[in-house]
């Protein structure tokens, strides 16, 4: 594998790992102590990446999304999901405000990807810190805008070990208060000069 493509590759799999990480599924409200929610879904993820000046690579991958969350306490919750076939994640939540009309919270969280083509293996993973914010719209319906920073990190057989800054934003709106019906739209975006963007669309049912 020449020294372009190895870029390329690091490139691709540092943002089909961060795209899959573009949605939270989830909002600011946190589960009450000893309850727990389940997440089951689709999801369409996609990524550009600059080949160089005049040209970029782009990705799509279809998906689904398995999680589960469990309140710790009332204001602690924690998360495991296996989402894309083959990425794994584990999050932490904690709620700083929780009304009837609006929450907000804070969390860390971190996601694995592993992928092998023939004897070659790559490995990504993610360590992400999320800001959520939930505004009730009545009727059994939440908006939910989130913003993190999250930070990248490939290594492997044929690539360089790099690592990855990013930003990401996502919105979207549940129907449902204890079960439902959840969309939700994230979009990360690369720091480094010439970096790409990935983003995510999913929708599922939660109960």
């Amino acid at each position: 594998m020449n020294t372009l493509n190895k870029t390329l590759a690091c490139a691709l799999v540092l943002l089909l790992g961060a795209c899959s990480s573009a949605t939270n599924l989830t909002g600011a409200k946190t589960q009450k102590a000893g309850e727990h929610e389940t997440y089951i879904g689709g999801s369409y993820s996609g990524s550009l990446v600059r080949n160089n000046e005049s040209s970029t690579d782009s990705t799509t991958v279809p998906g689904f999304d398995v999680a589960v969350r469990y309140g710790v306490t009332d204001l602690d919750e924690v998360g495991a999901g296996l989402r894309n076939a083959g990425q794994y994640s584990f999050d932490y939540k904690r709620s700083l405000m929780k009304d009837a009309k609006m929450a907000l919270s804070v969390g860390a969280g971190l996601g694995y990807l592993g992928v092998t083509v023939g004897t070659t293996k790559t490995t990504y993973m993610d360590f992400s810190f999320p800001v959520y914010f939930d505004y009730s719209l009545g009727d059994d319906m939440t908006l939910l805008l989130s913003a993190k920073y999250l930070l990248a990190r490939v290594s492997g057989d044929a690539v360089t070990s790099a690592s990855n800054n990013n930003l990401g934003f996502s919105g979207g709106i549940r129907f449902g208060e204890d079960s439902g019906f959840h969309l939700e739209y994230g979009l990360l975006k690369s720091l480094a000069d010439g970096g790409g963007t990935a983003w995510q669309a999913s929708a599922g049912f939660f109960f």
